[in-house]
């Protein structure tokens, strides 16, 4: 399955799982008028707004926006999402410091087996934190508030790496394998 970036640059899908660039501007906007954010890797994991998520503006076109009151985009469950070796990179646009974890990727089930990407509400001051099943990785500075942030969560099957604006902050030794495909939550957690 390749995506399409524009010319001769189908090597970028290689190995891509999603990608959602949340550039959709209504609701029902995918193949079949059935979800709002669409999977651009031809996977077809495309995403369905929860709660009162909808589209803003975005670092570059449009974006998914959330209030924090139960908003998320949930995407379609599948076996590729059971993957040692990935990378989840997003831009994220706080508006406020919630106090809670503020989830930009989850796919784990309520055994922690999986990986997720959050801004921990739990630290002082917040900061991104990385986990792959019970393996957590922190960065080292806060995530400001009203401004763009680039922040990216990969592993290489071996170690956990977590950066933000291109600067590496945290890494950690990773010793199982994940086994989960739960549909995977943008914005929440992936259970309840």
């Amino acid at each position: 399955t390749a995506a399409s970036f524009g010319p001769d640059q189908s090597y970028l899908s290689n190995g891509l799982v999603g990608y959602w660039n949340m550039d959709e501007s209504t609701a029902n906007s995918c193949t079949g008028g059935a979800n709002d954010n669409c999977d651009k890797s031809g996977n077809g994991y495309d995403g369905a707004w929860n709660g009162d998520a909808t589209s803003g503006v975005g670092k570059f076109g449009s974006a998914l926006s959330l209030d924090g009151t139960g908003d998320y985009l949930q995407t379609a469950e599948g076996a590729n999402y059971s993957l040692n070796s990935f990378t989840i990179a997003a831009w994220i646009y706080r508006t406020s410091d919630t106090g809670n974890n503020e989830y930009v990727f989850d796919n784990r089930d309520a055994n922690d087996d999986g990986y997720r990407f959050m801004v921990d509400g739990g630290a002082t001051p917040d900061k991104m934190q990385c986990s792959f099943n019970t393996t957590d990785v922190s960065g080292t500075t806060g995530i400001a508030l009203n401004t763009w942030t680039h922040v990216v969560c990969t592993s290489d099957g071996t170690t956990l790496r977590v950066y933000k604006n291109g600067v590496l902050e945290g890494s950690g030794t990773i010793s199982d394998t994940i086994s989960e495909s739960t549909s995977a939550r943008i914005g929440t957690i992936s259970y309840t």
